[in-house]
């Protein structure tokens, strides 16, 4: 995939991080728009808001729009195991909690044909039981995930590969440590980013 500066790999976890309000998340609004042009291109997307999410649809029916194709009774049986009742999965989905919506969209994109799965702060409304379901979903997703978080532990279980670091200078590509990368966020040190070999980084943005 080669969009607005970005190049990567089916396989590739991609993390986008940075300070709150420097652009995370309308570089994400803006490759979902650009990579949603190419037709043979199958993207999921999942956005910050979970208010985005509410709909009148039957939970199960609403996994089944976006999952691979499965009956009723498969798709019933992949969100019991997530840990919802079978009652749960007849409900409206506007009937769920924020986080109970989120824990269904992001299991039904990772059980997806999407080739790309975007994801905007995926964690948020998210409790530790739920975040831990998720992060085993992700990690059998074979296709590309990009996503924008701040929670580090979360991007290390889902085995992120790159990261783009939003900086107060332009958008920096690299394969440093989420750990040491989130210091240099937190003291607000400017970083410095190495260009490494074998097409690993993609250099920097303006």
């Amino acid at each position: 995939v080669e969009c607005r500066g970005l190049t990567a790999r089916t396989g590739n976890t991609i993390a986008i991080i940075g300070h709150n309000g420097i652009g995370k998340s309308l570089y994400i609004k803006a490759l979902v728009g650009e990579l949603s042009k190419v037709e043979s291109l199958k993207i999921g997307y999942l956005p910050q808001s979970p208010d985005d999410l509410i709909s009148d649809v039957p939970v199960v029916e609403y996994f089944r729009n976006i999952a691979m194709p499965c009956t009723e009774d498969e798709a019933i049986g992949m969100i019991k195991s997530k840990g919802f009742h079978i009652d749960e999965a007849r409900k409206p989905m506007k009937l769920l909690s924020p986080g109970e919506r989120l824990k269904i969209h992001l299991t039904a994109l990772a059980y997806s044909d999407y080739e790309i799965i975007i994801l905007d702060e995926p964690t948020n409304h998210l409790d530790i039981d739920a975040l831990g379901n998720v992060e085993e979903s992700l990690k059998d997703y074979n296709g590309l995930i990009i996503v924008v978080s701040h929670d580090m532990y979360f991007l290390e279980a889902i085995k992120t590969s790159d990261v783009i670091l939003f900086t107060s200078n332009g958008e920096n590509h690299t394969t440093g440590e989420l750990s040491q990368l989130q210091n240099l966020i937190e003291t607000g040190r400017s970083p410095n980013i190495p260009h490494t070999e074998g097409g690993q980084t993609l250099g920097v943005f303006r």
